[in-house]
């Protein structure tokens, strides 16, 4: 589920965790992962892979929080071709 007001977007969703707690999942756009990566791997956030392409258009981290939810920032690529994950 997307939520938007104004130039905000909130991508939402759930998914089943095994009965444990969190398991939640929350995408926020931003306009610059690589900084974002930089400043939380700076602030000691365990991020198990660094900024990576998506086939679909974005770039993108993923960070869990202390309860086990999964919090996604990802930026959309500029001059991607569509469904390759390869920029020109």
């Amino acid at each position: 589920m997307t939520l938007r007001l104004d130039v905000v977007q909130l991508h939402v969703h759930s998914f089943e965790s095994g009965g444990a707690l969190g398991g939640g999942a929350v995408y926020f756009f931003v306009d610059d992962v690589n900084a974002l990566h930089a400043t939380l791997a700076g602030g000691g956030a365990a991020i198990p892979n660094g900024p990576f392409d998506q086939t679909w258009g974005t770039r993108e981290i993923g960070v869990r929080d202390p309860d086990g939810n999964t919090l996604t920032f990802g930026e959309r690529i500029r001059n991607q071709e569509p469904g390759t994950g390869d920029t020109e």
